[in-house]
């Protein structure tokens, strides 16, 4: 790698958020048309379900709550494709990891909130070897027309146009192990590809803006392990951008040369981490509802609606932040913030409703689940059930006696 460095620039793989919004993109592929691969294999999977879109780039679940990511792609929700979920980070659990004491990476990792409910990928302590073909998945750019770019004086390179697609998985073959891939602010020990047009594998793929933070997994005897997290694309010095070539390489951080760092904060668990993670106004086991222990990963509870994480009824807002709920052991949407004029008096909830109407009298909040006074007194409830006996016993005590 050493002595590309006078004709190779760096860039990161990563869409900023002032860029406009694209569709969710892919690896590029040198195939005949370069639209394979775009949905989960349905042998041997390595991990599809696991990768995820933070803003524009891509992140990839590890398992006990957490996702790595491209250092420079920042934390936030995650959206995963696989059973559209959105899941919200704990904004307070971000690490970023280190190349050498002192020395940040381009690699970050953050845990979510909530169980996304993916598989956990095993994360390898040991480098693939040089060689091996690697499965690179990401959403970055897809393929679009063919092109080229003669610079002054040889060679001359064949390519593609970035368009737009989907996400996608490609295979390279990995070319070297660099100790020292700089970008802005860091160094990380990368894994490094380089892009061929004769297909040295059958789906031979390169990184696109977007890609960073994409999963680059490598199958051992023992499986499918995950061994790179992509976040540069080193390309011809003065290259035009907008364009992938030939020869142009991916750098993906070498997860080994980092896996006692992920080891240690992927120990960590959400009920024994001194923080309210949930934002439910409870931290850790035994005061958080949502804890059954001190080693679970998740201080939400998937039965509560008002304590899982998940935004259940559609209103933009998550458990205790919305107004339907008055504790985490309440639900989202009960009579006073469910959008319904449930007791036919032409008002609704607590505020009007979406569509602006006038608010409910007897919804003085949103978390309470009954819109009228029916049932608010002693009507056909507990009230009803201690008042019999009390009436039974004052017949008996005025009946004559004979």
């Amino acid at each position: 790698m050493a002595a590309r460095v006078s004709r190779f620039a760096l860039i990161c793989i990563a869409i900023v958020l002032t860029v406009p919004a694209l569709p969710s993109q892919a690896i590029i592929l040198a195939t005949e048309f370069g639209t394979e691969n775009n949905s989960k294999p349905t042998e041997d999977d390595f991990g599809w379900d696991n990768m995820g879109l933070r803003g524009f780039n891509t992140v990839t679940y590890i398992g006990d709550g957490w996702v790595l990511t491209a250092g420079h792609v920042g934390i936030g929700d995650v959206w995963f494709p696989t059973g559209n979920v959105v899941v919200k980070a704990v904004t307070s659990s971000m690490v970023t990891l280190e190349n050498s004491p002192g020395v940040n990476a381009d690699l970050e990792m953050w845990r979510l909130v909530s169980d996304p409910g993916r598989d956990p990928l095993t994360v390898a302590t040991a480098p693939p070897p040089l060689g091996a073909e690697l499965v690179w998945m990401g959403a970055g750019r897809n393929r679009g027309n063919a092109t080229f770019w003669d610079p002054p004086g040889p060679p001359f390179y064949d390519g593609w146009i970035w368009g737009t697609g989907e996400f996608r998985w490609g295979t390279n073959r990995l070319e070297s192990i660099d100790c020292c891939i700089a970008g802005s602010g860091t160094t990380t020990q990368s894994l490094v590809a380089e892009f061929t047009l004769d297909q040295d594998t059958d789906f031979e793929g390169i990184a696109t803006p977007g890609d960073s933070g994409g999963g680059v997994f490598y199958k051992t005897a023992g499986g499918w392990e995950l061994v790179g997290i992509m976040h540069a694309v080193i390309t011809h010095l003065g290259q035009p951008n907008g364009i992938v070539l030939e020869e142009n390489e991916t750098a993906a951080a070498d997860l080994s040369h980092f896996a006692s760092q992920i080891a240690l904060h992927r120990a960590v668990r959400a009920c024994s981490d001194g923080t309210d993670d949930d934002g439910d106004g409870f931290a850790d086991y035994p005061l958080d509802p949502g804890c059954t222990s001190a080693s679970d990963a998740f201080e939400t509870d998937a039965a509560a609606s008002c304590d899982d994480g998940f935004d259940d009824d559609g209103d933009g807002l998550i458990d205790m932040a919305d107004p339907g709920c008055g504790s985490p052991l309440g639900i989202e949407n009960p009579a006073c913030d469910d959008d319904l004029d449930n007791d036919g008096d032409g008002k609704i909830d607590w505020d009007g409703g979406s569509g602006g109407g006038t608010a409910d009298p007897q919804c003085n909040v949103g978390y309470k689940n009954r819109e009228s006074l029916a049932g608010a007194g002693c009507g056909l409830g507990m009230e009803l059930a201690l008042v019999v006996p009390l009436l039974g016993a004052l017949r008996r005590r005025r009946q004559p006696r004979g």
